[in-house]
C-alpha cells in the first residue's frame, strides 16, 4: 500500500508553486517547487527534493534553473546540487542559442561530478564534462511538391574528470514532408563511447504524417553499435473511428541477441472528458496488460483509475486511483 498527495497552483500573476509527497513503507519523498516569471521572456525556477529510503538513507537534491530570451538569442541554464552521506556532487548545464528564420544554431556546456547522487533521477553515468554544438535548419513552402523540410547537425564531446575519452557523439537527421502528407526521414548517428564505436543509419517512411489519429509508418536502422552489428525494424499503425482509437507498434532488433516488442492500445471515448482504455505489451520478458479509466480535461474533479502496472514485464495485480480537484 502506498499513497501520494500533490498540490500546485499560482499565488500571484507570475508565481507558481507546487508540492508533492509520497509514502511507502520503505521510502518517503517530498518535493517543493516554485517558478517566477521575471519578464515576458525570462523566468527562474527552483526545487527541493527530500528522499529517504530505509536501506540507503537520506538523499536531498536542490535544483535551480533560469531562461532568458532577447531578440533571436536565448540563454538557458540549470544547476543541481545533491547531498547523500559524504557525497555533495553537482550537475550543471548552460546553453546559448540563436533562433533564426532558417538556421537555429546552439552551443552548450555541461558537467556531472563523480559524487553526484540522485537516487530518484536517471543518471547512469557520472564524472564527465564537455560541450555540445549543433544547428537546426527548417523551411516551409505553400505550393509545390514539398510542404516542409528540416535537418539537424548535432555533436557532443565529453571527457572524464581524469581526461580520458567519455563520449564522442555525432548526429545528422533530415525530414521531408510532402503536400500529399507523406514524410520521409533519414539520419545517421555515430561516434565513440569509452572504448566502443557506433555508426548507425536510419531511414523511415510515414503516410498521413500530419494526422495523429490515422497514420502508418515504418523505420529501418542498421550499422554498428557498441562495436557490434545491429539491425532494427519498427512499424506503427494508428486508426480512429466511431469513438474507438487503436494503435499497434512493433519492433524487432538483432544486436547481440534477438529482441522484440509489440504494443497494442485500444481506447474508447465515451465523451471528450471520459475514456476507457487498455494496453497490451508483448516482449521477450513476458506479456503485460493494464486497463485505465480517465475522466479529465474539463471543469470539476478529474480522476484516473488504473488496474495493473504499466511498467511491469508481466501482468501485476495492482489498483491505482488518482484524484485531482481544483479549488
Amino acid at each position: 500500500m502506498d499513497g501520494g498527495l500533490k498540490l500546485f497552483g499560482k499565488i500571484g500573476k507570475n508565481t507558481s508553486v507546487g508540492t508533492l509527497g509520497t509514502y511507502h513503507r520503505n521510502n518517503q519523498n517530498v518535493i517543493l517547487q516554485a517558478s517566477q516569471s521575471l519578464t515576458v521572456t525570462s523566468n527562474i525556477s527552483a526545487a527541493l527534493l527530500s528522499h529517504h529510503h530505509r536501506d540507503t538513507g537520506a538523499n536531498n537534491v536542490g535544483y535551480l534553473s533560469g531562461d532568458v530570451r532577447h531578440g533571436k538569442f536565448s540563454v538557458g541554464s540549470n544547476l543541481t546540487q545533491t547531498w547523500a552521506d559524504e557525497s555533495d556532487g553537482r550537475n550543471g548545464f548552460i546553453s546559448l542559442g540563436y533562433n533564426g528564420s532558417l538556421f537555429q544554431p546552439y552551443l552548450s556546456a555541461f558537467f556531472v561530478d563523480p559524487d553526484f547522487v540522485n537516487r530518484l533521477g536517471y543518471r547512469p553515468f557520472t564524472g564527465y564534462r564537455g560541450i555540445g554544438l549543433g544547428s537546426f535548419i527548417r523551411n516551409e513552402w505553400r505550393e509545390g511538391l514539398f510542404r516542409r523540410a528540416s535537418a539537424s547537425i548535432q555533436s557532443q564531446i565529453s571527457n572524464t574528470y581524469e581526461g580520458k575519452v567519455f563520449r564522442r557523439d555525432f548526429y545528422v537527421s533530415s525530414l521531408v514532408l510532402m503536400h500529399s502528407d507523406y514524410a520521409l526521414a533519414a539520419g545517421w548517428r555515430g561516434g565513440q563511447f569509452e572504448e566502443f564505436n557506433d555508426s548507425v543509419f536510419s531511414v523511415g517512411l510515414r503516410a498521413r504524417a500530419s494526422d495523429r489519429f490515422n497514420n502508418v509508418g515504418v523505420t529501418y536502422n542498421w550499422g554498428e553499435q557498441a562495436s557490434e552489428r545491429i539491425h532494427r525494424i519498427s512499424g506503427s499503425l494508428n486508426l480512429h473511428a466511431y469513438g474507438f482509437t487503436a494503435g499497434l507498434s512493433s519492433q524487432i532488433q538483432w544486436h547481440f541477441e534477438t529482441r522484440y516488442q509489440q504494443i497494442f492500445t485500444l481506447t474508447y471515448d465515451f465523451s471528450p472528458a471520459l475514456s476507457l482504455g487498455s494496453r497490451l505489451i508483448w516482449q521477450v520478458e513476458g506479456v503485460n496488460i493494464y486497463f485505465a479509466l480517465r475522466r479529465s480535461g474539463y471543469a470539476g474533479t478529474d480522476f484516473f483509475i488504473i488496474l495493473g502496472d504499466p511498467n511491469a514485464s508481466e501482468f501485476k495485480q495492482r489498483f491505482v486511483a488518482k484524484v485531482i480537484r481544483a479549488f
